[in-house]
């Protein structure tokens, strides 16, 4: 992580691993549907939570989280309150009502299955199924790494990543960050601005910021 807007996050929770990792999963998955142009036809999702994320479902309101993301809603904005007539009555009766683009619905049920048994790709794994009336249509398996970030098996373990930013002042651990602060008659708040400066304009740091009360 180089920078501040990598490090603060405003997401939904408890958990970042065990409830905004499900989440943005279940989106990507509902996503992927909605592209392949197959949501319409099936009938039943179909998750399977492994390990940890099916031992600590409950307290860290997985299942909530799953119905949102399969919502399309994501942890940096989601209004929990417009959605919970919906989430009840999937708690309720394991149906999920989707939008459709030609301003129809469908009505999918919705099947989750708690396995204890650790998944061997990572501690918190979980496996969709998007069922028709007769067959499996899609299947895809996703890790929560931490972070709220998720992964796809299959998927490289690190993913390319941009060229790293150069920043002036260049430190890597505190005994550095405070002699470079006294070399250059700066504050630790005041180098630390001017690094982000160089991967972020003034205005964007604003607003982000901004949003934790600074």
């Amino acid at each position: 992580m180089e920078s501040c807007l990598d490090i603060f996050k405003i997401v939904i929770g408890p958990s970042s691993s065990r409830t905004v990792g499900p989440m943005r999963a279940a989106c990507h998955f509902i996503s992927l549907l909605r592209e392949q142009e197959t949501l319409p036809l099936i009938r039943e999702i179909e998750i399977e939570l492994y390990g940890a994320l099916s031992l600590s479902r409950k307290c860290h309101n997985v299942d909530t989280a799953l119905y949102l993301g399969l919502l399309g809603c994501q942890p940096e904005n989601v209004d929990l309150r417009s959605h919970m007539t919906v989430i009840k009555r999937a708690e309720n009766e394991n149906k999920i009502e989707l939008p459709l683009s030609d301003a129809g619905g469908i009505t999918i049920k919705v099947k989750i299955i708690a396995n204890h048994q650790a998944h061997p790709g990572h501690p918190y794994a979980m496996t969709f199924r998007a069922r028709d009336d007769y067959f499996t249509v899609y299947e895809e398996t996703w890790f929560s790494t931490g972070a709220g970030q998720v992964r796809k098996h299959g998927e490289p373990l690190t993913p390319s990543l941009p060229l790293r930013t150069v920043s002036p002042f260049e430190f890597s651990h505190a005994a550095q960050l405070l002699a470079l602060c006294r070399r250059n008659g700066l504050s630790v708040a005041a180098l630390m601005m001017k690094n982000e400066l160089c991967r972020h304009s003034p205005q964007t740091l604003q607003n982000y910021l901004a949003q934790y009360g600074t």
